[in-house]
């Protein structure tokens, strides 16, 4: 089976991602502290493990990071959609 560069996708790149995410107007201190424990949970030996066992990986980043990340990546998705000329059916 070719790989997708093979197929004609050059520089193909895509991902599944999983974040935690808050209801609005979350008191700064719970997120905060929901962030440090999912953090810790993620990066955590036993959930390397489990992750690896299913080739994913855990990065366990900053809320921030993970908001900047989601920004770039709707702009990225987004704009293939817009050229693509994609619509739903």
């Amino acid at each position: 089976m070719p790989t997708v560069a093979e197929s004609g996708l050059a520089g193909y790149h895509a991902t599944v991602d999983l974040g935690f995410f808050a209801l609005a107007g979350t008191p700064q201190p719970i997120l905060d502290r929901l962030a440090a424990e999912a953090r810790t949970a993620m990066l955590s030996d036993e959930m390397k493990s489990r992750l690896d066992s299913l080739a994913m990986d855990a990065i366990g980043g900053r809320p921030a990071e993970f908001a900047a990340y989601r920004v770039e990546e709707s702009r990225k998705w987004a704009e293939l959609i817009r050229r693509r000329n994609i619509r739903l059916e």
